[in-house]
């Protein structure tokens, strides 16, 4: 067992199952090997998996706390949040000031949008150990969501002192109002984000009335109905766009930061390649190679788009067209909101337009999405290359 703990700690996952099942082999209700090969299914993502170890685990000690915790840690994943939250109570029932417990339990109060109560998880995480770094991003983040602003921002920067993504928090912090913006969200951040969204993105997108990949591709076949096109779909996540794109494409890309993402989207079987990589660094090594570049609720995550206007144009084929969409603001430039999105002026995007050499063949005000009930105000935009 001490060797199989050695290369579990390693990240030798392969060589420690090895021993887990020998010592299984010989001890078959081994309570340790049992629960860590659950524990090891879970940081493969094998979660149906790990949920089998567990529940053996269970049948041969049901008053271990760890246990507990890690079922409701595989039930999260496994989007059963309410069972979740009562395995994160078992788990305080045998032991009261489980920080971890309260804590993870916080985390799928959020998810459930049960803000008061992960508001008052984590600050019983916080109480019972106070220098725990994710239950004070986890106190933040529900403090944002209550609308509470200024205590979010003493939140996050009290997080700051007890480590975390500090590029991250600062980003937080900046949406928020109290720092500048970035040029961009941090890459960090859109992985961690939407690798967690992925399983669940397209169904969380149709509760929030989202209709950007439909709009923006009518808009795009009315100007131009021709087919036979080389085209790049920027951000292209779980591929939306992709079955709308495809008939009109002669080869079709598809980028994006999230692994999660570019997993849902290979399983649609439309895209001829399916890229992992910055969209602008993506463009950079492709010039001249498109006749089309969409960018579907993406921009949202850039505020500064002139570098990738910029390489935008250099990645199109004369006479070329961007297709995008973006969230509207009504004053000049652009702003981060609290949302963690950027908004853009129409001012803002026609003047990069007239830098960058492009055209602007049509712009269409939108409602991107609905958000706590209300709608999102956007722009469409297709941008010819002169």
């Amino acid at each position: 067992m001490k060797r199989a703990l050695n290369h579990h700690a390693r990240g030798q996952l392969s060589e420690a199952e090895a021993i887990y099942r020998e010592i299984l082999e010989q001890i078959p209700s081994q309570f340790d090997a049992l629960h860590n090969l659950g524990v090891l299914s879970l940081q493969r993502g094998d979660h149906q998996a790990a949920l089998d170890f567990f529940r053996r685990s269970l049948a041969i000690n049901p008053r271990s706390v760890p246990l507990h915790l890690n079922i409701g840690n595989v039930l999260r994943a496994l989007k059963q949040p309410e069972e979740a939250i009562a395995s994160y109570d078992r788990a305080l029932s045998l032991k009261a000031d489980y920080a971890e417990a309260y804590n993870n339990r916080a985390t799928v109060l959020r998810d459930l949008k049960r803000y008061e109560e992960a508001l008052a998880s984590a600050e019983r995480a916080i109480a019972i150990k106070p220098n725990y770094m994710e239950a004070h991003l986890n106190r933040a983040h529900a403090l944002t969501h209550l609308n509470r602003p200024e205590d979010a921002i003493a939140s996050f920067r009290e997080t700051s002192k007890y480590g975390g993504d500090q590029e991250q928090l600062r980003y937080y912090i900046a949406a928020l109002g109290a720092e500048p913006p970035p040029a961009a969200s941090p890459r960090s951040y859109i992985e961690s984000l939407f690798n967690e969204y992925a399983v669940r993105f397209d169904q969380s997108l149709s509760s929030l009335k989202y209709g950007i990949p439909e709009l923006l591709f009518n808009a795009i076949v009315a100007e131009c109905p021709d087919g036979g096109r080389d085209v790049a779909d920027l951000g292209c996540g779980t591929g939306l766009c992709g079955p709308l794109i495809r008939p009109i494409a002669r080869t079709l890309v598809g980028v994006d930061l999230s692994t999660g993402m570019l997993e849902k989207a290979r399983e649609r079987a439309v895209y001829d390649r399916l890229i992992n990589a910055d969209l602008t660094e993506f463009l950079a090594d492709n010039t001249a190679a498109f006749d089309l570049i969409v960018a579907a609720d993406v921009l949202i995550y850039i505020g500064d788009l002139e570098a990738t206007f910029a390489a935008t144009r250099a990645a199109l084929k004369p006479g070329g067209q961007f297709a995008f969409s973006v969230e509207a603001h009504e004053g000049e430039g652009f702003v981060l909101r609290p949302s963690r999105r950027y908004a853009h002026s129409l001012a803002y995007l026609r003047q990069l337009a007239d830098r960058c050499g492009f055209v602007e063949r049509k712009t269409i005000p939108v409602v991107v999405r609905q958000e706590e009930g209300k709608d999102v105000a956007g722009f469409m935009a297709i941008f010819d290359l002169q």
